[in-house]
């Protein structure tokens, strides 16, 4: 036990105030200390097993959410094949009547395909689907987009190969552009 008067006397001498003694020590000198601090095991840097464990079962819940979320589902796939062909089908149908060409579309086993628009090999008359797994069918025999302005009524059915019940239905009475009309 350190009296009061000593205890002054090691505080204005400069062997008091050495933070790293702990207190009730009796300083060697140099900043030595009779008394040896030893960890407490309670508190130990670092993380248990069982929280880098936690860690990474929330790590891989979120990339498996992230993974499901961004890869397209067989509607998605049909959706954007349905959404290009309506493009492409309208976009064959002025070019046949600004030019007065017959024109027709066909499907492939592996995309569809234009006849009668350009002969010049730089354009493109055949498309491959977006998705292998894609197939198409022609439900009112094929589909005659010109040159007049009122064409036979067409519809096409877009399935995917993977999930044969997804399907897409697209269609024109012949005077209205095609649109999607089932899903």
């Amino acid at each position: 036990m350190v009296k009061v008067g000593e205890r002054e006397k090691m505080l204005t001498s400069g062997l008091g105030n050495d933070p790293l003694r702990p207190l009730g020590s009796q300083p060697l000198g140099l900043g030595l200390s009779t008394k040896r601090i030893t960890p407490n095991p309670s508190f130990e840097k670092g993380f248990t097993l069982v929280e880098l464990l936690v860690v990474l079962l929330i790590m891989a819940l979120g990339a498996s959410l992230a993974a499901l979320s961004l890869a397209p589902s067989g509607q998605q796939h049909l959706s954007q094949e349905a959404t290009r062909l309506i493009a492409q089908l309208e976009s064959a149908k002025a070019q046949a009547r600004a030019s007065s060409l017959s024109v027709s579309m066909g499907l492939s086993p592996n995309g569809f395909y234009f006849s009668g628009l350009s002969q010049n090999p730089l354009v493109q008359n055949t498309y491959p689907w977006l998705y292998p797994q894609t197939q198409g069918q022609l439900q009112s025999g094929p589909v005659l987009l010109g040159p007049e302005a009122l064409t036979p009524p067409s519809s096409i059915v877009l399935t995917d190969e993977m999930d044969p019940k997804q399907h897409i239905t697209i269609a024109s009475d012949g005077l209205r552009p095609f649109q999607v009309i089932s899903r």
